[in-house]
């Protein structure tokens, strides 16, 4: 009989694992990688028994793992440290979250531990895995920087310089020092807001922080509220090398900053002096030959009728137009010796006109006369054409001498057998004459050139052509009195040249010009209110002629200044022991004690009663040495008589200024 075979028995089912199996089997599942990681590694139960540590852990703590697993911290830590780690376990254990915790053993290590939960495939947490790092010697460095921080805010408290940082948006993260009080900030206050709105109205301090955010590292000097800094910019990277902040230190230098712009500004004021001086004979020279040019003029055209007149037959119909030509010559002659201080006032831009309505026809037909036997002596043609009657605001006499000038020019350029064409025209916004040569011309890069004084386009032309590069300097200036513009063309050497000038129209609604002297009913008022006030302003006055002085101290009072005015120096030391004034004006030329023996007494005074108000000399003189002279005896400004309301105006504004 056969036995049937048993069935195979089944195969045992192993043993569900313990949460401390659990624990300890996920540990060593990993164990390779904690064994290689520098920091302590643990895995601990519920009951907070070491079931897993890494060799770092035993390393540190000088324990065998025999010694360590299986045991709380209380059996292989000092208590007060096991105390701090079961106090973090507990938290891990009741929160189920992880924490952080920084703890530090008897000894004086610190060591930042991460602990996490451990949570079973339900989802319980059924155990702990902890990292800690030593970092005993990172916070002595982080203390040892805390400390020498402070040191460095207490050296910035007390020295004048501000540290400074700012973000990548310019907002500043750090402000201190003593520096910060001469702008009228504490340390720290303008912590969170932004330099680019605090300083909004400092170009400098904005274009400086935008170079320095863009990454460049430089050193430079501004200015803000009234202080100088030496400030040094230094952008500050992050681990990929981009801007983060930028750091500055700023060291207040504006003692010795104002102590060399002052030697700067004595350098340059004895420099200048000293250039005006070597100049001195030189302009008298220039002033000369500008004599000689303004002389030349009408004596030229009195010398060709008079030439012509020798070669003619006596009573003959030329003899009534030459006399009357040399007649008006002579008076011409005669106003312009009276006009030579207008004349030289071209160099200190104080050339008065005499401007009323006139028709520019016949002044231009006039000027033309005058050249005419010239221009007939050289076979030259002057077409003019029909002139058209323009009226326009301007002085016949300087009108006249501005077409003399450039027809005089135009006929000493243009060759024998040329042509001079003179054209007169009325448009929308004035009246343009033309002088039109056949002559050399002009080169191009002569053309900017052409008005300035004692130009001349090449030697070769000035040897051929006599003349100092006056006339044309003279005719702009004047021009340019009348609100006019004068342009010169040419298309180049050889073609000859175009001289136009412009003069404004006289407007329908002008009202006539009164006679010299004469002021038409609220005018002063209309000067008055046009001119800057001087409120508040107290002005002493010392002239000795009355009439001069009554009409300063007039003016003065109707522009709003307190105006005191005396005739004498010892009257004027007298006002001064009274009350100090702001402003001091007064005549160069008096009886006794004079302008200059006046001021040099008033400068050795002190401040407190005098010595330093700011003064302005009343004089005729105007030539560089005499400015020179009274500029050193301790004047600041000069004004030449006689003084128009808008410039003693302004002049007494500048003046107070400086106080």
């Amino acid at each position: 009989m056969k036995h049937k075979p048993k069935p195979d028995a089944p195969a045992p089912v192993p043993a569900p694992l313990t949460e401390a199996e659990l624990v300890a089997a996920h540990a060593a599942r990993f164990a390779g990688i904690i064994e290689a990681m520098p920091d302590l590694v643990f895995f601990k139960d519920r009951s907070l028994r070491n079931l897993a540590v890494n060799e770092a852990y035993c390393r540190v703590l000088g324990r065998s793992r025999e010694e360590v697993l299986g045991h709380r911290d209380e059996d292989v830590l000092p208590p007060e440290l096991a105390e701090q780690c079961r106090s973090s376990d507990e938290e891990v254990l009741a929160t189920g979250k992880a924490v952080r915790k920084e703890q530090t053993s008897p000894n004086g290590d610190v060591f930042e531990s991460y602990k996490a939960p451990f949570p079973a495939p339900d989802g319980r947490t059924i155990g702990i895995i902890g990292v800690c790092r030593l970092v005993t010697v990172y916070k002595k460095n982080e203390e040892a920087l805390r400390r020498a921080e402070e040191r460095l805010l207490r050296v910035i408290a007390d020295t004048p310089v501000i540290l400074f940082q700012v973000d990548q948006r310019g907002v500043f993260t750090l402000s201190e020092g003593r520096g910060l009080k001469a702008l009228g900030l504490r340390p720290g206050e303008v912590v969170g807001r932004s330099a680019f709105e605090l300083y909004a109205r400092n170009p400098a301090i904005l274009d400086h922080l935008r170079r320095a955010l863009g990454g460049e590292a430089f050193s430079t000097q501004l200015e803000e509220a009234g202080q100088f800094f030496e400030v040094r910019y230094a952008p500050q990277r992050d681990a990929q090398g981009r801007v983060e902040s930028v750091l500055g230190v700023a060291v207040d230098i504006t003692e010795s900053a104002r102590a060399t712009h002052e030697i700067e500004r004595l350098l340059d004021s004895e420099r200048s002096l000293r250039a005006e001086a070597e100049k001195a004979s030189r302009s008298k020279d220039d002033f000369l030959a500008l004599l000689s040019h303004e002389l030349r003029t009408p004596m030229t055209a009195m010398i060709g009728w008079a030439y012509l007149l020798r070669r003619k037959e006596p009573g003959g119909p030329e003899f009534g137009q030459a006399f009357d030509i040399i007649e008006r010559n002579m008076h011409l002659l005669s106003q312009i010796i009276e006009d030579l201080l207008d004349v030289s006032k071209i160099f200190t831009g104080r050339m008065r006109v005499d401007q009323r309505s006139v028709d520019l026809a016949p002044i231009l037909r006039a000027a033309i006369d005058v050249v005419r036997p010239a221009a007939a002596a050289h076979n030259v043609v002057i077409d003019s054409g029909t002139l058209p009657s323009v009226l326009v605001s301007g002085d016949p006499e300087r009108l006249q001498q501005v077409f003399w000038n450039l027809l005089s020019n135009a006929l000493k350029f243009t060759p024998d057998g040329g042509k001079v064409m003179v054209r007169l025209r009325k448009l929308k916004d004035g009246a343009e004459a033309t002088i039109t040569d056949s002559g050399v011309g002009i080169p191009a890069e002569f053309l900017p050139h052409v008005f300035d004084l004692f130009t001349q386009a090449e030697k070769a032309m000035t040897r051929e052509h006599r003349g100092l590069g006056l006339g044309l300097a003279i005719v702009r200036h004047i021009v340019e009195l009348h609100g006019g513009r004068v342009k010169a063309e040419s298309a180049g050497p050889g073609t000859g040249a175009t001289f136009s000038v412009r003069l404004p129209l006289v407007s329908e609604t002008k009202r006539p010009v009164p006679a010299p002297g004469a002021m038409p009913a609220g005018a002063l008022e209309i000067l008055y209110a046009s001119l800057p006030r001087l409120e508040g302003l107290k002005v002493l006055v010392v002239d000795d002629e009355s009439e001069s002085r009554t009409a300063l101290e007039s003016a003065l009072n109707g522009l709003g200044a307190e105006a005191t005015a005396v005739s004498s120096a010892e009257a004027a030391f007298a006002a001064l022991d009274a009350a100090v004034p702001d402003v001091l004006i007064c005549d160069l030329a008096m009886p006794g004690t004079d302008g200059f023996a006046f001021i040099r007494a008033v400068r050795e005074r002190s401040p407190e009663k005098g010595g330093d108000v700011p003064a302005a000399a009343l004089t005729t003189q105007t030539r560089v040495e005499d400015r020179t002279q009274l500029l050193m005896a301790g004047y600041q400004m000069y004004l030449p008589k006689p003084v128009d309301p808008a410039e003693l105006a302004a002049a007494v504004k500048a003046l107070a200024r400086r106080r």
